[in-house]
């Protein structure tokens, strides 16, 4: 599997971060999902939440099997408009989903989210994987 990491982020703060050392539970809504240091941080520092609720709510089905899943967010900043796409990390789109407004303050955002093996699935920064 070739593995695309084109786009950490497009904010430096977050390159940083390689490994986790811990694991964070994200929701009872979600109990799949479990964050590392750098994603909690991204979701904490810019507040979004959403995001990781928005990649949660698309582990169903038949992306649930997949054992590796490259979330990009790609923002219009003009129109205030967003697109989230799922590929399986050869750049085969698997989803995507419009996202009408949004105030998310970065142009591009990666997240992997990654079968551990264990039944969880582990949503991180592609540095830290």
């Amino acid at each position: 599997m070739k593995l695309n990491n084109e786009l950490n982020t497009t904010h430096p703060e977050f390159e940083n971060f390689i490994g986790s050392s811990t694991f964070k539970m994200y929701s009872k809504l979600f109990p799949r999902i479990v964050l590392t240091e750098g994603v909690v941080e991204l979701a904490s520092k810019l507040k979004c939440y959403w995001l990781i609720d928005l990649i949660a709510s698309h582990d169903t089905g038949k992306l649930r099997k997949e054992e590796f899943l490259a979330c990009k967010l790609k923002v219009c900043l003009k129109k205030a408009s967003a697109v989230l796409t799922i590929e399986d990390g050869n750049y085969n789109k698997l989803k995507s989903q419009k996202i009408q407004f949004t105030d998310f303050s970065l142009s591009g955002l990666d997240i992997w989210a990654v079968d551990n093996g264990e039944g969880y699935r582990v949503l991180m920064l592609p540095s830290e994987y």
